[in-house]
Formats: structure tokens, C-alpha cells, sequence
């Protein structure tokens, strides 16, 4: 029996490590991979919305450097990653299954990604300890994925038993 998550993805510079508030692209190729462990998950194409506070010059910075990794489409395993902005108010409307929230919006996005149904992750690994995210990843000397058990019931999305060994759950 799998338990049940989604998860938020806080989006940083494409040549930030995780540990230091970013998300690089082996944090994204992570995700894709995650993101292959849920249970009737995503295939094929994936619109990913990149989650950012407008006037926020650092938020707006980790969105351009996302987009840049991303590019036209990043390939992982079954899926292929397609990113589009989104401002934080537009989140929910923008029909994005995945969520890449960069982390000076990640306090703003509340319950948004869960009551969307949203796939979110997050390199914040305190976004995920107060249930406001629920996929956490950091890279660095060896990969962690953190699982907020909170937001991953409220988000519906279930993974399989397979991934929930390999992650720890906050």
C-alpha cells in the first residue's frame, strides 16, 4: 500500500545546489525520476509551471535560471519536463500537473499546490517540514528526499512502496 503524496518543487539556479536554496538540474532529473514512482503519475510530456513572486528579484532570477535548465522540454526517464512561468497567483490556474516553486514563493503558496491536486517539490527542505511542500530534494556529497506525510494525504497522489524506502518522511 503506497502512501498517498504530491509534492512541491522550489525552483533555483540552475548552478545553486539544493543546500543552498536552488534547484540545479540533477535536483530536476531527480524529480523526473520521483515523479516515475507514483502511482498513475504523469507520462510523456509534463507541463510544469515555474512558481515565482513577480518583483521579487531573486525569485524572479531562480524562474529564468529554471527555464534556462529546463529549456524546450528535459527528459527523464518516461517524462519530459515542459516549464512555463507562473506567477504565484496565477499557480493554480495555469493547468500545470507539476509545481516548481522557487523559494521565495514557497511560504506564499500555502495550500495552493495541494488543493490543485498539484506534483510539487521542493529543495526547501523546511517548505516540506511545514507541510507547505511536499516532495523535498537535496544533492550535494549523496541525494535526500524528504516527504511531508501532511501534504502528500492533502495532494492525493500516491507513490509506489518502491520510492517510500528511499525517502525520509517529515
Amino acid at each position: 500500500m503506497g502512501l498517498l503524496v504530491g509534492s512541491l518543487l522550489v525552483a533555483g539556479p540552475a548552478a545553486t545546489s539544493a543546500a543552498e536554496g536552488g534547484m540545479s538540474k540533477k535536483d530536476l532529473e531527480i524529480l523526473g525520476r520521483a515523479i516515475g514512482f507514483m502511482k498513475d503519475g504523469p507520462s510523456g510530456d509534463v507541463t510544469t509551471a515555474v512558481v515565482f513572486v513577480p518583483g521579487n528579484a531573486a525569485s524572479e532570477a531562480e524562474r529564468d535560471a529554471i527555464l534556462g535548465v529546463v529549456g524546450s522540454g528535459l527528459k527523464v526517464g518516461g517524462i519530459t519536463l515542459k516549464a512555463k512561468a507562473s506567477s504565484v497567483t496565477d499557480a493554480a490556474a495555469s493547468g500545470a500537473r507539476v509545481w516548481l516553486v522557487t523559494g521565495a514563493a514557497a511560504a506564499k503558496i500555502g495550500q495552493a499546490g495541494t488543493a490543485a491536486k498539484a506534483i510539487t517539490a521542493s529543495a526547501d527542505k523546511a517548505c516540506v517540514e511545514a507541510g507547505n511542500c511536499v516532495l523535498g530534494i537535496e544533492t550535494g556529497t549523496k541525494v535526500q528526499i524528504y516527504v511531508s506525510r501532511k501534504a502528500a494525504e492533502a495532494s492525493s497522489v500516491a507513490f509506489e512502496s518502491a520510492f517510500l524506502l528511499m525517502v525520509k518522511e517529515l
